[in-house]
Order: structure tokens, then C-alpha cells, then sequence
């Protein structure tokens, strides 16, 4: 989101002029308009969607929003809320890690098979390393009468 888009909302601030209101409740507040985190996060999440429809020459409606694997049920509700607000549906929150994992399996379906192969994926951030133990292998499913093998991803573990 450019600035000028937050400052749009509120012609009567000048831009970069903005204080703090009651930090502890998570707001902004800009002389005539005060917004709440999530309304923040949603902006952010508006101005992404815009780009996302313009890449890809669709509307974009729904997503999949990754998430430190520190995150607690209040700030993933938070996200879940900001979405909301901006109308986007989320499918799922997702750890980073898990994504990562998730994206590492889809480009090499074809080494994986019936045999559990672990894998261990990290974030090594400024603050903090964060690592995931996963396993990826094939199962078979059964969908309406027909059987297929599907590769399968499965977090054992983050620490």
C-alpha cells in the first residue's frame, strides 16, 4: 500500500503526521480518524489483492495467509478479522514453514512415494530460528468410487 492511500482516508492529516492513541489498545490515530490494527492490516491486504488481480487478470477473492509459527490464537483471530474487513474470504492460515513445505512438495511430486522421506525446514530471522520437521508421502485415497495415490504433507513438528 502506498502511504497516500492511508492518508487518502483522512484528507484532514497531513502526510506522516500521525500519533499514537492509547498503545495499548492498538490504534492510530490521525487527528479526525482513528483506526485499529486490523483495519491497518486490512489496507495492506486491499492494496495486495489489487495487485494480485492485476497480475493475474482475475478477481481475487480468496486467500491463504501465512503466519509465524509464534503467532497465538489472539493475533491469528486479528488476521482473520482484517481480512473480514478488507471482504477477502481466508481458506487458511498457514505457519511459514509450513508454506514453504507445502511449495518444496508441489515442485517435486514425482520423488515422492509411499516411503515417508523427513525433511526439516528453518528460519533462521533476526530475532529468532524457528524449524519444522515434516514428512512427505504418497496415500491412497478414495474420492466417489475411484482410487488415486496423492502425495501427502504432514507437520510432525516445530520448535
Amino acid at each position: 500500500m502506498k502511504p497516500a492511500d492511508l492518508y487518502s482516508l483522512c484528507p484532514a492529516c497531513p502526510a506522516g503526521e500521525t500519533y499514537p492513541s492509547r498503545p495499548s489498545h492498538g490504534h492510530l490515530l490521525c487527528r479526525e480518524l482513528s483506526l485499529t490494527v486490523e483495519e491497518l492490516v486490512a489496507q495492506l491486504l486491499k492494496e495486495a489483492q489489487a495487485q494480485a488481480s492485476a497480475h493475474t487478470g482475475q478477481q481475487v477473492k480468496d486467500l491463504v495467509i501465512t503466519v509465524p509459527a509464534f503467532f497465538n490464537q489472539a493475533e491469528r483471530r486479528a488476521l482473520l478479522e482484517a481480512a473480514q474487513i478488507a471482504g477477502l474470504k481466508v481458506l487458511s492460515l498457514i505457519s511459514n514453514n509450513a508454506a514453504v513445505a507445502l511449495n518444496y512438495g508441489m515442485f517435486r511430486r514425482k520423488e515422492i512415494n509411499a516411503t515417508a522421506q523427513y525433511l526439516m525446514f528453518y528460519d533462521m530471522g533476526a530475532s529468532q530460528t524457528t524449524a519444522s520437521l515434516v514428512a512427505f508421502q504418497t496415500v491412497k485415497t478414495k474420492d466417489k468410487g475411484y482410487s488415486e495415490t496423492n502425495p501427502q504433507l504432514t507437520v510432525l513438528g516445530v520448535g
